[in-house]
């Protein structure tokens, strides 16, 4: 065939390819499957797959595509050659590969995330099914979010997708299923994923971390199971673990419900108040201004045993706004002077305390670097601040805030829609944290808007951050329709 070479990368030939190679005479076959192989070793497989069994020849290419996708220096060859071992079924095989490799870098990542890219749904499926199995799955969980397509439910999936959501479940990973849920729209599969044992998987999760806990409840509100699981049960959930989204929860849903009395939830307030009152910490600030923008007083306001605690506290050392919102103080201009100081939180707790900002600035690209904090921060529970790691960014590339938001661009990811207004909406992320939290602006065009509308509290959507106001530190974000 002329030109071979360059018709392996142009993906319009790769069918004439194939129908070429099932046509040639066995004996002539070898040699032209390995000229394939040298370029597109994932077209050499789907010849091979395609055709009438060549043990000889499978075995060869077979080889080839392992020491392919070994090679992740080359995100290309080894993109190709893991998506030729999925073809040739030899999953038990890149779950070998994987587990030889002690910590996922920024290549492992960044190929993955290509090759969930461009398979086909079964084959999404198996790999995820097999990396489950892998030790270090929490650093590769970003990658899942990469496949393009829909999750259709079907008798040759679903007991495979049962298998890959109790894995995660009995790994503790439910923010990770949490998204997984929310981007391919799986809630009200939940009766065919958890079959009868729904009720019981609900039940359990509410007794485990502040994740698990949300998991539930979103399965509950998607399932109809409110007459077993009242708002009640995750008012007191909520309340027992005291953190600020814990307790932002809470009052949204005393809120929505009219429910004031909930025992836990104010003895839980009662302690917190009590403690405000006294010496003021700065974790203690920060959960309070952080509450106090959520609903705390609010609610405080509806439950007269709490009133005089919060009465008795001098709100303005927190500087609440007279309109009810927090005054960020003012910040220095940012400096990109010296960018070889060692790096400061929190992207020391990303990419090392020893390291400095001209090793990430050498290391890694802006989309790696923004690849790797996002893919952190889904596998980890370190509250580490968006807003403060824009900020780094520009120290560290020596760029502005527009530059930043263009590579964010790129990025998609969930939140949940907490206030809504007249010009737009507040939302509490889900994939990354936020001390200042995102807002949707009510966008121009008719057809946004008509989806804007649509919006009720509560709702999760997806969205891409677009822009950073750096005199409140807030990050504004457009609606993915």
């Amino acid at each position: 065939m002329k030109d071979l070479e360059n018709k392996c990368k142009n993906e319009k030939y790769f069918q004439s390819i194939r129908f070429y190679y099932h046509r040639l005479p066995s004996e002539s076959k070898l040699e032209f499957i390995l000229e394939v192989a040298e370029v597109n070793i994932y077209l050499a497989s789907q010849c091979i797959m395609s055709d009438s069994t060549n043990e000889r020849i499978e075995k060869r290419i077979q080889d080839l595509a392992i020491l392919a996708a070994e090679c992740f220096s080359d995100a290309d060859k080894s993109t190709y050659g893991l998506m030729a071992m999925a073809e040739f079924g030899q999953y038990d095989l890149i779950l070998g590969l994987f587990e030889s490799i002690d910590q996922p870098s920024k290549s492992h990542i960044r190929i993955l995330n290509k090759v969930f890219s461009e398979v086909e749904l079964s084959v999404f499926i198996r790999f995820i099914d097999t990396l489950s199995h892998y030790k270090n799955i929490g650093l590769l969980l970003s990658s899942f979010a990469s496949f393009k397509g829909s999750i259709a439910l079907d008798q040759d999936n679903i007991e495979i997708l049962k298998r890959i959501v109790q894995s995660f479940l009995d790994r503790d990973y439910t923010g990770f299923l949490k998204m997984f849920f929310n981007k391919y729209e799986l809630w009200r599969s939940a009766n065919l994923l958890f079959g009868n044992k729904l009720e019981d998987t609900i039940r359990k999760q509410i007794k485990g971390s502040f994740s698990a806990v949300h998991f539930a409840y979103l399965l509950t509100l998607h399932n109809n199971f409110g007459n077993i699981f009242p708002t009640s049960v995750f008012m007191d959930a909520f309340g027992k673990h005291s953190t600020k989204k814990s307790l932002s929860l809470a009052f949204k849903l005393a809120a929505q419900n009219d429910i004031y009395n909930n025992t836990t939830l104010n003895g839980t307030l009662r302690s917190f108040l009590m403690g405000s009152s006294g010496q003021k910490t700065k974790q203690n600030v920060k959960k309070m201004r952080y509450l106090l923008n959520n609903g705390l007083k609010e609610y405080v306001e509806k439950v007269p045993e709490l009133v005089e605690l919060i009465a008795a506290i001098d709100l303005s050392r927190y500087t609440i706004s007279i309109k009810g919102r927090i005054e960020l103080p003012k910040r220095k201009p940012v400096s990109a002077s010296d960018i070889n100081v060692a790096l400061v939180n929190p992207a020391a707790l990303i990419f090392g305390a020893g390291q400095r900002r001209i090793d990430v600035r050498n290391n890694y690209t802006i989309d790696e670097y923004w690849s790797t904090i996002f893919s952190f921060m889904l596998a980890t529970a370190k509250n580490v601040s968006l807003e403060k790691l824009i900020i780094e960014c520009t120290q560290i590339y020596n760029i502005d805030f527009k530059e930043v938001c263009r590579i964010l661009r790129k990025f998609e990811h969930f939140g949940e829609v907490e206030v809504i207004k007249d010009h737009g909406c507040y939302v509490l992320p889900m994939t990354f944290h936020s001390t200042s939290g995102c807002f949707l602006y009510r966008p121009i065009s008719d057809r946004m808007e008509i989806n804007l509308a649509n919006l009720e509290i509560g709702d999760v959507i997806m969205f891409i951050i677009i822009g950073f106001k750096e005199e409140t530190q807030r990050i504004n974000i457009q609606l993915i329709i």
